[in-house]
């Protein structure tokens, strides 16, 4: 019974730390919009913006794939992402 519960624990750690980047954009992006009190369909383009830079400001672009998961979440394109950190760059 004990090893059950071991094996279920550590059954795949890399599932696990994937998870919890992905909360934490989810995270991120929730608190932006609670404190802009709006919701995803309302966001405007600069309010998408400020939102990537956030993101990018708190490590979550370090994961593999975060670009096109960010994206997804907040309904842009993958090159709208790249575009408003180049943007900001700038």
């Amino acid at each position: 019974a004990l090893l059950d519960v071991a094996s279920k624990e550590a059954q795949n750690p890399i599932e696990q730390f994937t998870e919890d980047w992905q909360a934490r954009v989810n995270e991120c992006v929730g608190n932006y919009l609670k404190e802009n009190h709006t919701n995803l369909k309302a966001l405007t383009g600069e309010q998408k913006r400020e939102a990537v830079n956030r993101l990018y400001n708190h490590g979550l672009f370090n994961y593999r794939n975060a670009a096109a998961y960010i994206a997804e979440q907040l309904h842009i394109s993958r090159a709208t992402v790249y575009n408003y950190l180049k943007k900001d760059k700038e």
